[in-house]
């Protein structure tokens, strides 16, 4: 890479767990990527360790759609086998993981193992995450087996920070299939989470709520929102009630700050 500034970042956010410092660091990468012609922020060399750096560090504010649309802002193809695109192949399967679509975090977990032999710092990550993936679905030999592979190439390279990709409360389950896999301090580390900062709230509603919740905190009607999906007022008024319990709020004020907390929600509307 040239230009070191993209691959700084990119440790930077990989340590700081700081939401003001976070906050500074996305200013820092933003302004940067100003100043640079617009299709070079899709490509290049730095591109993937950029994006990686934003999803890292909106991820530290909560901001999971944000999150998870910083991956996609780097053009990529099924046959791209650069380091930086096959870390942004990683961590797309590593964002299914956490938002619960774990037969798809397994399968691109699993073709990516396949296309990665020749980088031991991707080979890691990516059977970390199919492990997990296996763990979830109740394969313990699978998930046994890609774990064990995972954290044998781990030690054997010291490449630890590619695990921390995995969720801490799937480590837990998993260390129960491999007790003492790791030296203390490192396991310590990987259960304690502290590269992600909980999962996003919105997770839990259906599709459908979802949209509820966000036409709501829009300041939407009710009648409105329910000519916007089609269905009558009253299913709105259910589905409402469903994502107040879910969320724990009881106001649209309470739904609308954490929607736009989130990023759920756009501030100018």
């Amino acid at each position: 890479v040239p230009e070191r500034w993209p691959a700084q970042k990119y440790l930077l956010a990989l340590t700081e767990t700081d939401p003001a410092r976070c906050v500074d660091l996305l200013t820092q990468i933003d302004s940067s990527a100003a100043s640079l012609p617009a299709d070079a922020l899709q490509g290049g060399a730095w591109a993937p360790f950029v994006a990686i750096a934003r999803s890292i560090l909106l991820s530290r504010l909560e901001n999971w759609p944000g999150a998870r649309a910083a991956l996609n802002d780097v053009a990529i193809t099924s046959r791209d086998v650069d380091f930086g695109i096959l870390q942004i192949r990683l961590w797309k399967a590593a964002a299914h993981l956490l938002t619960g679509d774990v037969t798809r975090a397994r399968r691109k977990a699993t073709v990516l193992v396949g296309a990665s032999t020749a980088s031991p710092r991707i080979l890691v990550g990516a059977l970390a995450v199919a492990g997990a993936a296996a763990c979830r679905l109740g394969e313990t030999d699978a998930a046994r087996k890609q774990v064990s592979m995972a954290l044998r190439l781990a030690d054997q390279h010291r490449l630890y920070v590619p695990l921390t990709i995995v969720p801490a409360a799937d480590w837990a389950s998993l260390f129960e299939l491999l007790p003492d896999p790791l030296p203390t301090d490192i396991r310590n580390a990987l259960l304690s989470d502290s590269l992600s900062t909980g999962a996003d709230p919105f997770l839990r509603l259906s599709p459908r709520e979802l949209a509820v919740a966000r036409s709501v905190a829009s300041h939407h009607s009710m009648d409105e929102v329910a000519a916007q999906l089609f269905v009558s007022r009253n299913t709105v008024k259910t589905q409402l009630r469903s994502v107040y319990r879910k969320l724990d709020v009881r106001s649209r004020a309470s739904l609308e700050e954490l929607a736009l907390r989130h990023g759920y929600l756009n501030p100018e509307e």
